[in-house]
């Protein structure tokens, strides 16, 4: 088992974590074979370590929204993670436009 701590120190965590949580909640469902944990302004990832690369990139990529524009909603925090399946394009258009940046 691999382990891997993400800072969030560049954001707010309410804004990440979300209201109640909700948006871990979200990331842990993503991730159902990580263990997720929140410690202030860190996440700590615990599992295989293809599963916490796939983690890693998908937590960047909400750090720089959010370190961009402040705030993600729920939505769109899910678009980012791939839940639901028809997102592809919307999460491809995203990364290309970060890239841009």
């Amino acid at each position: 088992m691999t382990e891997a701590i993400i800072n969030l120190e560049t954001v707010n965590p309410l804004e990440f974590f979300g209201v109640n949580n909700d948006k871990l909640d979200i990331l842990k469902k993503k991730f159902p074979l990580l263990k997720i944990l929140s410690r202030g302004t860190q996440v700590k990832l615990s599992g295989s370590p293809e599963q916490i690369i796939d983690a890693k990139e998908k937590i960047h990529l909400i750090i720089q929204y959010i370190e961009r524009n402040g705030h993600m909603s729920e939505n769109y925090f899910e678009q980012i993670l791939g839940v639901g399946g028809d997102d592809q394009p919307t999460i491809d258009n995203f990364i290309e436009r970060e890239k841009c940046r």
